[in-house]
């Protein structure tokens, strides 16, 4: 799918067009009411039918000066021919009021 950019919008590349994409599929498919886990189930389905290669739970560490401090896990590791990604999914809690 290739991305349709506007001239006076915010041009994305490739990659993050298509990310959001599905992530905006996703959430007007299931909603506002979900947890976190629902939509990343929903965007293992989403991702692939925007063009996006996609690796779970992805181990990445967290370098200083050459040097591992830590590793960090996020939820997706995406890429396509030309870029990589990594995205934090996070579901909205109910509000109180």
């Amino acid at each position: 799918m290739e991305p349709r950019i506007q001239s006076k919008r915010h041009q994305f590349e490739p990659l993050s067009y298509n990310v959001i994409g599905a992530c905006i599929d996703v959430q007007r498919q299931l909603g506002t009411h979900c947890m976190e886990v629902d939509y990343q189930r929903a965007l293992e389905i989403a991702l692939p039918k925007f063009g996006v290669e996609f690796e779970r739970e992805v181990e990445i560490p967290i370098v200083y000066d050459g040097v591992t401090v830590t590793k960090r896990r996020v939820d997706f590791k995406c890429w396509d021919k030309q870029d990589m990604l990594l995205m934090e999914t996070k579901a909205a809690q109910a509000s109180s009021s």
